[in-house]
């Protein structure tokens, strides 16, 4: 298993706590991100699962939440198809389940979070939320990049963001220099800008597997919060309203920007280590958070 497998892994564990696994009356929901065009919208439990299996381990998950996908790849607005999205979730989803989404399919989590926030006499126990790529996410993603320069396309990519302050436990999983979910918000290294445009690879990068690893973890009363070391960065804070935000920063062993000189001969990869050293330096002055 990889450093970013594990590293995932380790932080679904902080928030599956037992009101959300299999031993429970709670639906594990999953929310798929957007489609290209020609593929169809519709995910099956077993296409969902593929998104965040590895080594055989089956992921939880009971149900997808079904909408058309639309956004850039195909042609239609983003923004209307979220909105179609958080419509369904919020018809189904109900006390007592977890809601995991990806990517476009966490912006959607994420505006169901805000719904249900709405009500005053929910409890934080109530709702768990766990995301991965979320380009709405304060800590790094596109979306709160746009607002705070004031790009607004419409519709067609709005900027939308997340609501930190709510009752409920939110664990966000961004892969390092993923620009859809660890875009810099130091607009002025462009050095950080442009690897960051380069990442495409990254964000595709998600996997997460519920293995006995996991349950022996929870078992154990395994808390990694506030832990920094150099495979993930896990912080967590507490808010005004008393829920959790549990922020894990997947560390990534290569830049984006030096990638296409990595040709798996030993030793021109080791040169290639050798100028990413002081380049990752440079990049990382792009972000005010912690890495």
């Amino acid at each position: 298993m990889n450093r970013s497998l594990l590293a995932i892994l380790l932080a679904a564990a902080l928030v599956l706590a037992p009101s959300a696994t299999a031993d429970t009356d709670g639906t594990t929901w999953f929310l798929g991100g957007g489609r290209t065009a020609g593929s169809p919208s519709e995910l099956t439990i077993e296409q969902a699962r593929e998104r965040l299996i590895d080594h055989g381990a089956v992921p939880r998950i009971d149900a997808v939440i079904q909408y058309s996908r639309d956004g850039v790849h195909t042609g239609r607005p983003f923004g209307e198809a979220v909105r179609e999205g958080t419509a369904h979730a919020a018809a189904v989803v109900e006390p007592g389940d977890t809601v995991i989404g990806y990517s476009q399919g966490a912006v959607i989590a994420q505006q169901l979070k805000k719904i249900l926030a709405a009500d005053p006499g929910v409890t934080g126990a109530e709702y768990t939320f766990i995301t991965f790529g979320d380009p709405t996410n304060s800590k790094g993603g596109e979306m709160p990049f746009m607002r705070r320069h004031r790009i607004n396309l419409g519709d067609v990519l709005p900027p939308l963001t997340a609501d930190d302050d709510t009752v409920f436990t939110t664990t966000t999983v961004a892969q390092e220099y993923d620009r859809i979910a660890d875009f810099p918000d130091r607009a002025w290294n462009l050095l950080a800008v442009y690897n960051s445009l380069l990442s495409a690879k990254d964000h595709l990068g998600y996997r997460v597997a519920w293995s006995d690893i996991t349950e022996a973890q929870r078992g154990a009363g395994v808390h990694l919060d506030d832990t920094q070391d150099r495979d993930r960065v896990i912080t967590t804070e507490r808010n005004g309203k008393g829920g959790r935000n549990i922020h894990v920063l997947v560390k990534s062993d290569t830049l984006p920007l030096t990638r296409p000189l990595r040709s798996g001969v030993a030793w021109l990869d080791r040169v290639v280590d050798v100028i990413d050293t002081p380049l990752r330096w440079i990049i990382d002055t792009g972000y005010s958070d912690v890495r």
